[in-house]
């Protein structure tokens, strides 16, 4: 009973870094997305708005029916054009298939908009504006989670 269930510990090693090392770095992911969007999402809400246009929707299907939906606009601030996909910050975490949908019924393609961009940076813009709490809240549960796991699997696989 004492003997190593595996033959070889190498081996062991390698797949538990190869799976515990993702959900470290999924985690850490999360937690980053979280830490760098968080401010942005919340200074949106002050940010100066200029006139943009729907260039593109699209839906991306996923598994047991899910689908992803995506808007692509363009807008001008001082002269320069940019264009964008970013709907609003964490807005895609855990939003249910009817909600996309209806947000894609509002942006048809051709359609103007109001697009809030980032006074200092341009290029940084959304269309919805403001903190999506479920959205932030769901990548930190991720984040509370995979990076503990990671931590844990990694040090056992590792152990000699």
């Amino acid at each position: 009973m004492g003997k190593n269930r595996y033959k070889n510990p190498g081996l062991k090693a390698i797949l538990g870094t190869l799976l515990f090392g993702g959900f470290l770095a999924g985690g850490l992911f999360m937690a980053y997305t979280t830490a760098t969007e968080l401010p942005l999402a919340f200074a949106s809400k002050s940010w100066p708005a200029t006139k943009g246009t729907v260039t593109k929707t699209g839906t991306v299907l996923r598994r047991k029916g899910r689908s992803s939906h995506w808007i692509q606009y363009q807008y001008v601030v001082s002269g320069q054009s940019y264009e964008s996909r970013k709907f609003a910050f964490a807005g895609k975490i855990f939003a249910r298939n009817t909600a996309q949908e209806s947000r894609l019924r509002r942006y048809r393609e051709g359609k103007p908009i109001k697009v809030y961009y980032d006074p200092q940076s341009p290029e940084i813009a959304v269309i919805e504006p403001g903190v999506r709490i479920m959205g932030f809240l769901g990548a930190l549960l991720i984040a509370g989670i995979f990076i503990p796991a990671g931590m844990w699997g990694l040090r056992v696989s590792l152990r000699p």
